[in-house]
């Protein structure tokens, strides 16, 4: 799975998600262009905060859905490199 197919499954189609996917393509297809990099970034680093939350969130969470959903987290904070306790 992409970092992307993990992203809906943990966050669904919200307006984060939208904003990220809408602003990767755009730097994707224009990866010189400043704008489009800070915008990526800024749209990630929203992405990323909310998997933290989330994650966070699901930490006592001793359901199979939220352990599976808590593991699928900890791949993208993983993958970002991002601090998770």
């Amino acid at each position: 799975q992409s970092s992307t197919d993990l992203i809906y499954e943990l966050l669904g189609n919200s307006d984060i998600v939208k904003d990220y996917v809408k602003y990767r393509r755009l730097h994707k297809a224009n990866p010189k262009d400043s704008l489009s990099k800070k915008s990526y970034d800024r749209a990630l680093c929203k992405v990323e905060m909310a998997v933290s939350s989330l994650h966070n969130n699901l930490k006592a969470g001793k359901k199979a859905q939220d352990v599976k959903k808590r593991k699928l987290a900890e791949k993208l904070l993983n993958h970002w490199g991002t601090y998770y306790y």
